[in-house]
């Protein structure tokens, strides 16, 4: 005799994806070089979660950074924000927006640097689907910062004017002044 059984195998969830365009650090990590008091849009962050997308749920993102600022320019679809608002740059910034909704935030993402700071910080974009389909799925995207002065050409600081008589030898002391810094003679 032939018994028919039905099946259902219950589809888990899948969590949120995020990614950046960017270059790769010798530890894996994404990284940006920026110059000091200088504010830089970090570019090329996506974020995708089939789940929240197709159910139009939101998607919950904290934005940190441990020495600088982030920051949200300009006009963006953020649902709720739980901390933080737009054009404030703060150190944390949680907010809620649907997928397509939080891509176009993550266009006008901007770091800033805190102004006595100089070295590596750290950005951490952390992405929870707020358990939306029964699991609490999120993601994390940490993103290294290099710090920097700004360059400058240098310049090779000496005497304007030496005056000799023919036949003689001097001595003339330059230096290459790179961001104010003398470094050569």
């Amino acid at each position: 005799s032939r018994d028919k059984v039905n099946i259902y195998v219950k589809p888990l969830p899948d969590k949120p994806v995020i990614e950046m365009d960017s270059k790769v650090d010798e530890d894996g990590n994404n990284f940006v070089v920026v110059e000091k008091n200088k504010s830089t849009k970090i570019w090329g962050i996506r974020v995708n979660d089939a789940d929240s997308k197709h159910h139009n749920h939101l998607l919950q993102t904290n934005l940190s950074a441990t020495e600088g600022y982030v920051c949200i320019i300009g006009r963006n679809p953020v649902r709720q924000w739980i901390s933080g608002y737009r054009n404030k740059c703060l150190r944390n910034i949680v907010f809620q927006s649907s997928v397509d909704a939080t891509n176009k935030i993550f266009q006008e993402l901007v770091y800033k640097p805190d102004q006595q700071f100089l070295g590596d910080d750290n950005v951490t974009i952390h992405i929870s689907d707020l358990s939306n389909e029964g699991h609490d799925d999120e993601e994390t995207l940490k993103i290294r910062i290099r710090v920097h002065l700004e360059r400058a050409d240098p310049k090779l600081v000496g005497p304007d004017v030496i005056q000799m008589k023919e036949d003689e030898t001097a001595t003339i002391n330059m230096f290459i002044d790179i961001n104010n810094s003398l470094l050569l003679s």
